[in-house]
């Protein structure tokens, strides 16, 4: 999470089935519009003001008791990333702290690994480079279980393209609620060519 955000495109496409035998709820209605979803109205408020529109979601374990359904579980990992790429939460340590598990591990697209202390003490040096933001884009979202969210997406910086995979974790947050947290994160440099 090292880089800044011009500009992001989200795309969901259909739904996934839940997964056999783990469900112990009714699978999700279908959609009228077959099964998109807009995101923008629920990015809006943690965005960095990035062109957010859909989300994908490929399958799902769904609960009868869960209060974060598939959707909502990754609309709020997408808010979560989103925020940490963007400048605002990146020039604020302690805003970035909320957002990263306290078990948070890195692997950047330079091989280094980052813990979560070494990141947030490191943020402010990332902030004072002059390189162009970084834009989003490809961003995709499942549900892997009750309180895991996997997503992967695709930055470009200048020349530089980096594959990403981010896990975020459900937990508790210190005011006794829960709260999505990346847990761990991977940039991986494009193949050339």
């Amino acid at each position: 999470m090292v880089e800044g955000v011009a500009g992001a495109a989200v795309r969901r496409r259909g739904r996934g089935p839940v997964a056999a035998g783990r469900s112990t709820g009714p699978a999700p209605r279908p959609r009228a519009s077959g099964g998109d979803i807009s995101l923008a109205a629920a990015l809006l408020p943690c965005s960095t003001g990035h062109p957010v529109t859909r989300a994908r979601r490929t399958s799902h374990v769904a609960t009868a008791d869960s209060a974060h359904t598939p959707d909502r579980s990754v609309s709020a990992a997408i808010r979560g990333e989103l925020a940490l790429l963007g400048r605002e939460v990146r020039s604020a340590p302690d805003r970035a702290a909320r957002l990263l598990d306290p078990e948070f591990s890195e692997i950047g697209a330079s091989g280094r690994r980052w813990t979560r202390e070494a990141l947030l003490a490191a943020l402010p040096t990332f902030e004072a480079d002059d390189e162009p933001a970084a834009e989003v884009g490809e961003m995709s979202g499942r549900l892997l279980a009750p309180g895991w969210v996997q997503l992967r997406f695709t930055t470009v910086r200048g020349e530089r393209r980096v594959h990403r995979t981010s896990l975020w974790r459900l937990g508790e947050d210190t005011e006794g609620g829960e709260r999505w947290r990346l847990y761990h994160h991977q940039g991986t440099p494009a193949a050339t060519g």
